[in-house]
């Protein structure tokens, strides 16, 4: 009896480990190969048995490789413990969607200005500000390395990355501008200049590029000649050949005021422009260093025995003829040298005294 109740022990622990192992699989053979849904062997037990088959069915029902999902058979154990444990994280490692994390961020810019003058004259400075534009995804930054860096500035000096400031930072659609400084040439030249903005990750968007015609002063550093009234660019009434019956003395200021002082201011006719009584018209003479020759216009209106005018009225916008006029924003330059000169009515078709005064030079303060 003994015997046979070892046996029994026996077979019963073999089914429970069975049990546990296989259990994944759905269906539990009974120990000795023989499927649960059979008549199970005569419980003779004088012959146990055959235990030499069951290692090598063990042994094919613990290769797993073709197993199917364990975790929807197995109610409790190690497996479901595992996938517990590893939550959301289990999920993508069995192959589940990577999170989409957008296109790469990246640098871009467009030009939404670069006023690159057409022309400058010979060793002049200009400072450009070159305004672009963040159209990319990335945030302008100076620890980035975000700058406008020159491509190509032959014979003109000038630095070569123009960098954001420290505290600086250019959001995507936001616009920055940055001030290209440049030192012309000493020689008389078209030159090329380009632009473009660079980063860590190297050049982005489009090039700025400009073509300036470099110009020199034959007269640079010299005094021009005096003028020669038969050869004066009159932009008024040309009144060379007016009599010369007036002295005109050196031109003063006082406060606000050019004065200049003639003989004639009680002396010639008036006459009326609208309701202002006016005896004669004041002139300048401005060189032009680019043509090498003088222009003359009249810049205001003098009534009887006036001599001063403000001197913001020798501009431009008072002269109101080309190349001089207003929309050149003409004014005088400090240390240039002008003629001054007085005439009788000449700006329009009036006419009192057609007499003039002789000319003085005057180096603008």
């Amino acid at each position: 009896m003994r015997r046979f109740s070892g046996s029994r022990q026996y077979t019963s622990l073999v089914a429970v480990m069975f049990v546990l192992v296989l259990g994944c699989q759905g269906t539990v053979e009974a120990p000795g190969g023989f499927p649960p849904d059979q008549s199970t062997p005569s419980t003779d037990m004088s012959s146990p048995p055959d235990l030499q088959q069951a290692p090598l069915d063990m042994q094919e029902r613990l290769d797993l490789s073709n197993a199917p999902d364990m975790s929807t058979h197995l109610d409790h154990g190690v497996m479901d413990m595992a996938l517990v444990d590893l939550g959301a994280d289990a999920g993508a490692d069995l192959g589940g969607a990577p999170e989409d994390l957008g296109p790469p961020l990246e640098d871009a810019a467009v030009i939404l200005s670069s006023p690159f003058p057409a022309t400058a004259d010979c060793g002049a400075s200009v400072t450009v500000g070159v305004v672009m534009e963040n159209t990319g995804g990335t945030t302008w930054t100076r620890a980035d390395e975000h700058r406008l860096t020159v491509k190509d500035n032959l014979g003109i000096a000038a630095r070569n990355n123009i960098r954001l400031a420290a505290d600086e930072s250019i959001a995507p659609g936001e616009s920055h501008t940055f001030n290209v400084e440049l030192t012309m040439p000493a020689q008389a030249q078209t030159l090329s200049v380009s632009w473009q903005m660079t980063s860590r990750d190297g050049d982005f968007g489009p090039l700025v590029q400009a073509d300036i015609e470099v110009a020199c002063d034959p007269m640079q550093g010299q005094e021009p000649p005096p003028p020669v009234l038969s050869q004066v660019v009159w932009l008024h009434t040309d009144v060379s050949g007016w009599a010369e019956t007036s002295v005109l003395q050196p031109i003063t200021f006082q406060s606000n005021l050019i004065c200049l002082e003639y003989d004639k201011a009680n002396v010639w006719s008036s006459d009326y422009i609208g309701e202002t009584e006016v005896v004669g018209n004041p002139w300048i003479f401005i060189y032009n260093r680019n043509e090498q020759r003088w222009y003359a216009a009249t810049w205001e209106w003098l009534r009887p025995g006036q001599t001063c005018k403000f001197v913001t009225s020798v501009a431009g916008d008072h002269i109101k003829r080309s190349p001089y006029d207003a929309a050149s924003g003409w004014t005088p330059t400090s240390g240039e040298v002008y003629y001054f000169m007085i005439s009788g009515l000449a700006r329009a078709n009036q006419r009192n005294a057609m007499e003039r005064t002789n000319l003085v030079r005057l180096v603008w303060p």
